[in-house]
């Protein structure tokens, strides 16, 4: 198996936190509020300052943040404000996005919503969180998945937010089980082949869940990552999502299925990453 030493570029990831900071120059008071002031001329309008169809989108930002040591302030809080005030009554967070396989599922909404929760909740209201992700991990105990995506984010979802360790072998047999026998490899679908961004999304959930890097059911995914990696690096995955934008270069191969490609070489790369 590979071995090679993964560095982590401490100038881009503070860079890219200023990002996420500049992406709500609105002002951290007012994001904490929920709203933002937009010019428009001579007049100013006064509008939510994170669109809920893009909780997914902010719960990444939100996780990618401790990366480049960023320390609890309004912006997080604010973030977490508003995270937190959308989950449902019934304790999911809602997708409003139709673009499979990583944003259409009120599993990935729900899993990535708990972690971001777990990572920058203010103490002032700790009791208050702690409830949001119990209420988070009982949807998730009775919701049936039906794609690798949500239960691998099933999977996840459980882990982060510490449900019991009979709880999470129980969801994690059966979708081993789902594990092709031939390739080693995992299909988003029943009905589709084995691909890097299901298996790297599964072995990474199996990592988070506690499952070993050595046991058989992890090396044989590492294989079948190894195996289908283009000599320059990177991963094919094609494209299940209807366009809802023209499409563009963004310098990763494969052209239109160039953007799920890369999204499936990260979460290769996670569970590559995760062996050493």
């Amino acid at each position: 198996m590979y071995r090679v030493a993964f560095g982590l570029n401490q100038h881009q990831t503070c860079h890219l936190a200023a990002c996420v900071r500049e992406e709500f120059r609105g002002g951290a008071c007012r994001l904490k509020l929920g709203l933002r002031l937009r010019n428009e001329g001579k007049s100013v309008q006064v509008e939510p300052a994170i669109d809920q169809r893009y909780v997914l989108g902010h719960t990444h930002e939100t996780m990618a943040l401790p990366a480049a040591k960023y320390m609890p302030d309004v912006m997080t809080a604010g973030l977490i404000h508003a995270i937190a005030s959308w989950q449902m009554p019934d304790g999911s967070w809602p997708s409003l996005i139709e673009r499979p396989p990583m944003e259409y599922s009120t599993f990935s909404h729900t899993a990535l919503s708990i972690r971001a929760l777990t990572l920058y909740a203010p103490e002032g209201r700790r009791t208050e969180i702690d409830d949001k992700i119990r209420r988070a991990r009982s949807w998730l105990l009775t919701a049936k998945p039906a794609s690798a995506e949500e239960q691998a984010m099933r999977i996840m979802g459980w882990a982060w937010s510490k449900a019991s360790p009979k709880e999470i072998e129980a969801a994690i047999k059966p979708w081993i089980a789902l594990q092709n026998k031939q390739d080693g490899g995992w299909s988003q679908l029943p009905h589709l082949d084995s691909d890097p961004y299901a298996t790297g999304m599964t072995l990474y959930a199996l990592f988070q869940a506690g499952v070993s890097t050595k046991s058989d059911v992890y090396r044989k995914g590492i294989v079948f990552l190894l195996r289908n990696q283009y000599e320059d690096g990177s991963w094919f995955v094609k494209s299940r999502s209807f366009p809802t934008q023209p499409h563009f270069e963004s310098g990763y191969p494969f052209g239109y299925n160039q953007w799920i490609s890369s999204a499936g070489a990260c979460r290769a790369t996670l569970a590559i990453i995760a062996t050493m």
